[in-house]
């Protein structure tokens, strides 16, 4: 054979074996692009390497021949950017993050499941980022007044204690039994109900108010609703922002926060804010301004990890001390804002918190743990007769102790410690959610003034509560446009009582209670963001032990309190606005009335409240 005939075949052999090599040194990756918040497919994604490239379809999926070594870049309109290295044929689960400020999409993150705001069965006022940087508001109580439906209560120096739809608390001094409410307040998966001074927006992604009752997603704290408080995550860019604010009354405030990516899997965020203001409020018995003073910080660190096998790990830790005053109120309510109590309050509540959120996504499955610990110090005291032994000499009081035996001297405080711990477990397939949830929480008082009527002038109480639950979901396709939803949970309420008046009076007591409640909703979508939705929901609020020392052992529990709702809504939402219409009316059985009695008229701090149940209620 000659050298030319070699050198053809050859040629010809090397045509036919390259294509082979060549595909042997290539790797075919494969799987499916999802929402890291959702955990749902998502459509059109955009991946490619330095030679080929390809979109996922509409349910996520896709497959790709890459070069051995080369890297995967993962875009999508209106999430951020991820590059991989695959170094072997595999099948992948690639979660996208969303970015901050780029997409207009409102979606509801509080619920058992990630859903659009149009897909929600729900009156739900959300308050994102964006709205939150333009409006400048720096704690719940700045914007509270722009949400229908929801108030707050004074007698803080913040607002602690929120009223949803005309239902909630307005204090909760000790002696008023125990620490279970009809809002609940939720901050990065810490349930922190009656404790809304920690209500900072410094670096908070999303608020959300949900709006009648929420028992079978958040249990018995959520009778009449509840508010959740979402921060930022770790994003994968490095960034820094540093705020300077100074203003009248000795206003100054500083934030920063720090955004580090450590690998390309692992990011950090660690923000902090301080804030001073001396308070409107001149004492002028004492001579000072600052009596009614703020003294707040805010620390936050926040660790998230994902990887491409489904797996994402959110660590947040968090501490809020708020060393405020508590001196607003004076006896002659005079338009100048002047005080003349001798013995100024405080109002200081320090928090350090810790939530753990694992999840983990096997195609349409999906595994949820929650895991959060919290320690809450408060010390709360006020003067209660708003005043001074100079100030009741003058007129009209002219009140003389010396000449009456006594003095018209009246203060109160209160030291109160709680711990809670809690864990769900929650598992997402298709349309079905199944969960469990566990939950310890001891609050303990000690409490010092004219208490029970003036029967006691010191209490040491401790209530510990266990709370164990389970609950499901599922929804149902009726068409291509229609779907109904059912939601089932059961709660077991656990109290024990303790407490002691005067060191000498000791009553212990327990009770347990099984609660039930559910939802019932049909969902019509009119188009892709406009919802029209029927609901039927029953919600309850959990039993309880009054304190007072003297009341016969019948009555001093009181019964659990159910809501039935019933609602009709419509949600219509767009990138320059979003519209809600919601119809709705509630019936309360067995409806827990707090009660009050001052005993003297002389003395405005001779007051003990009461819980009882009533028949019915409605709104």
């Amino acid at each position: 054979m000659s050298h030319r005939s070699k050198l053809s075949t050859f040629s010809i052999l090397f045509i036919l074996i390259f294509p082979i090599i060549l595909q042997a040194q290539n790797i075919l990756v494969k799987g499916q692009v999802v929402d890291a918040s959702t955990g749902l497919p998502l459509a059109a994604v955009n991946l490619r390497s330095a030679t080929t490239g390809t979109y996922s379809d509409s349910t996520g999926r896709f497959a790709l021949n890459l070069a051995i070594g080369d890297s995967l870049l993962v875009s999508h309109i209106g999430y951020q950017q991820r590059t991989l290295w695959p170094r072997e044929a595999t099948a992948l689960t690639i979660h996208l993050d969303r970015s901050i400020l780029t997409t207009s999409e409102l979606v509801v993150y509080g619920g058992l499941k990630t859903q659009r705001l149009a897909e929600t069965a729900s009156s739900v006022t959300i308050i994102d980022r964006r709205t939150l940087d333009t409006a400048g508001h720096h704690h719940l109580q700045d914007l509270a007044q722009t949400v229908a439906n929801l108030n707050w209560a004074g007698g803080t120096s913040r607002p602690r204690y929120f009223q949803i739809r005309g239902i909630g608390e307005r204090s909760h001094y000790a002696g008023e039994g125990p620490p279970n409410f009809a809002v609940g307040f939720v901050i990065d998966d810490v349930d922190m109900s009656g404790l809304g001074t920690a209500g900072f927006l410094f670096d908070m992604d999303q608020l959300e108010i949900f709006k009648g009752p929420q028992s079978t997603s958040f249990g018995p704290n959520a009778l009449a609703g509840l508010i959740s408080m979402q921060s930022t995550k770790p994003q994968p860019n490095a960034s820094q922002k540093v705020e300077f604010a100074l203003g009248g009354d000795a206003l100054a405030r500083f934030s920063g926060i720090l955004n580090q990516p450590i690998t390309n899997r692992l990011a950090l965020r660690i923000g902090y804010h301080q804030a001073h203001a001396n308070g409107f409020r001149e004492n002028k018995f004492l001579g000072t301004d600052d009596t009614n003073r703020r003294r707040e910080r805010f620390a936050r660190a926040k660790l998230r990890y994902t990887d491409n096998q489904g797996l994402a790990l959110t660590l947040t830790a968090f501490r809020s001390d708020q060393n405020n005053g508590y001196d607003t109120w004076s006896p002659d309510n005079n338009e100048d804002l002047f005080t003349y109590s001798n013995k100024p309050g405080k109002d200081h509540q320090t928090t350090a918190a810790l939530s753990l959120k694992s999840e983990k996504t096997f195609a349409n499955t999906r595994l949820v743990s929650i895991s959060t610990l919290s320690d809450t110090k408060l010390e709360y005291s006020y003067d209660g007769d708003w005043g001074n032994d100079e100030y009741w000499r003058q007129d009209p009081f002219n009140f003389d102790p010396d000449i009456a035996g006594w003095r018209y001297d009246f203060f109160d405080r209160t030291l109160r410690q709680r711990d809670s711990f809690t864990q769900e477990f929650r598992l997402l397939h298709g349309e079905s959610i199944a969960g469990i949830y566990f939950k310890t929480l001891e609050e303990a008082d000690e409490a010092e003034g004219w208490l029970f009527g003036g029967n006691n002038s010191a209490l040491q109480s401790t209530f510990e509560i266990g709370n164990l639950a389970f609950y499901g979901q599922h929804a149902h396709s009726l068409s291509a446009r229609t779907r109904l939803a059912l939601n089932l949970r059961i709660d077991h309420n656990a109290i024990d009582y303790t407490g002691t008046t005067d060191k000498t009076n000791r009553v212990d007591f327990n009770i347990g209670q099984w609660l039930s409640g559910g939802k019932l909703a049909l969902i019509h979508t009119i188009s892709n963001n406009r919802t029209l939705y029927a609901a039927a929901a029953r919600g309850y609020r959990a039993g309880g032990i009054n304190q007072h020392p003297r009341l016969d052992a019948q009555n001093r529990p009181y019964d659990p309190e159910y809501l039935h709702n019933f609602e009709i809504g419509y949600h219509d939402t767009n990138p320059q606005s979003t519209t809600s219409l919601v119809l709705f009316h509630a019936l309360r059985d067995n409806q827990q009335v707090n009660l009050s009695s001052q005993q003297d008229p002389g003395d405005p701090n001779s007051f003990f409240y009461f819980i009882a149940n009533a028949s019915k209620g409605r709104t």
